[in-house]
């Protein structure tokens, strides 16, 4: 059996383990949610399938069908335990701003904003 040394962020915790590289990650999440503190979550929230492992900082779960050497994680990975629907909240693509011309006026203190050099008149 091939371990590999990570990290789990999970429930304001982290772990640095030695897990077995090659058992799929869902035979894996039963441990993990217990030992990151999920559970004390509801059963609902317990059900594996709606867990997932991702590299920190990234927006792609690993898949659960997967070893941890398939999917590709070296010793010393950062892992994030997380529930998928937070996940794909954080894929959602967030609303851009757009910004809008100021006319210098009174209503401004007759201050103006213009977003390119085109705008200027000089």
């Amino acid at each position: 059996m091939q371990t590999l040394l990570v990290t789990i962020l999970g429930n304001r915790k982290s772990f640095d383990l030695e897990l077995p590289g090659d058992i799929p990650i869902s035979d894996l999440m039963p441990f993990l949610l217990d030992l990151c503190g999920y559970e004390e979550t509801t059963v609902e929230q317990q059900e594996t399938a709606l867990w997932c492992l991702c590299l920190a900082e990234q927006t792609t779960a690993l898949k659960n069908t997967h070893t941890l050497i398939d999917a590709g994680i070296l010793d010393g990975a950062v892992l994030s335990l997380q529930p998928l629907r937070s996940l794909e909240e954080t894929k959602k693509p967030k609303k851009s701003f757009i910004p809008r011309q100021i006319t210098p006026g009174p209503g401004t203190g007759g201050i103006g904003v213009r977003w390119s050099k085109g705008d200027l008149n000089f």
